[in-house]
């Protein structure tokens, strides 16, 4: 079932794309909350999610198929008035490839526009960018590009009385460009860069960028 799974998802990108090189795609799913706190006309908040998605990479004539699972977590911040948030996230998550083969994705996704629209429920769609890492046992692969999703769920009792909850569901896609793809050995262990990201250098939290960094080259682990 998930090999046919997975040969599906190949017929299927590969009749979108056209067979273009260096391409990436992800479609998945996740659930989780956002909690708000509010302060004058402004809003922050804390997110984190449990997403898993399914992706093909396809570049120099290399076709590379997986499925992951992991965790998202993050903040943001906005305008009161309209519940709109601007978020940074980072992703973490392990899978494998239609051989069984272990896969390690990270990475980082920003997210624009978290719309309330009403008192009791929350239904709406945001787009970002995102920049992921993908490790296998025989390549280093690097994409980014843009991300878009939507999302449906509702208020629900916070832990803390002073900010509001979130709590829903929703699904997204990702798709990109491979920016870099290199072969390695499991006895040579290899840095992986974190350069050519999609965001203005001005516009990205440093503190998201240092975790970013920090993310992507720690030591890769085996569940």
């Amino acid at each position: 079932m998930r090999m046919t799974a997975f040969m599906v998802l190949i017929v299927l990108f590969g009749s979108l794309v056209g067979y273009a090189e260096n391409t990436f795609h992800a479609a998945g799913r996740g659930d989780g909350s956002v909690v708000l706190w509010f302060q004058g006309s402004q809003v922050t908040g804390t997110a984190h999610a449990s997403l898993s998605f399914e992706a093909v990479v396809h570049a120099d004539a290399e076709t590379v198929a997986f499925s992951v699972q992991g965790e998202a977590t993050g903040s943001g911040s906005g305008d009161m008035s309209t519940l709109n948030v601007s978020a940074w996230l980072l992703f973490d998550g392990s899978g494998t490839n239609p051989e069984g083969d272990p896969v390690v994705a990270r990475g980082g996704i920003s997210i624009r526009s978290l719309d309330a629209q009403d008192s009791g429920t929350v239904d709406g769609s945001g787009e970002g960018l995102f920049y992921i890492t993908i490790v296998t046992p025989d390549a280093v692969i690097v994409a980014h590009g843009i991300a878009a999703g939507t999302a449906s769920g509702g208020f629900v009792v916070p832990d803390d009385e002073t900010s509001m909850k979130l709590q829903g569901a929703g699904e997204f896609e990702l798709i990109g460009e491979v920016t870099s793809w290199m072969s390695v050995s499991s006895d040579t262990p290899t840095e992986i860069p974190v350069d050519d990201l999609p965001w203005d250098s001005s516009t990205v939290p440093e503190e998201f960028l240092a975790q970013l960094r920090e993310l992507i080259q720690s030591p890769q682990t085996e569940d």
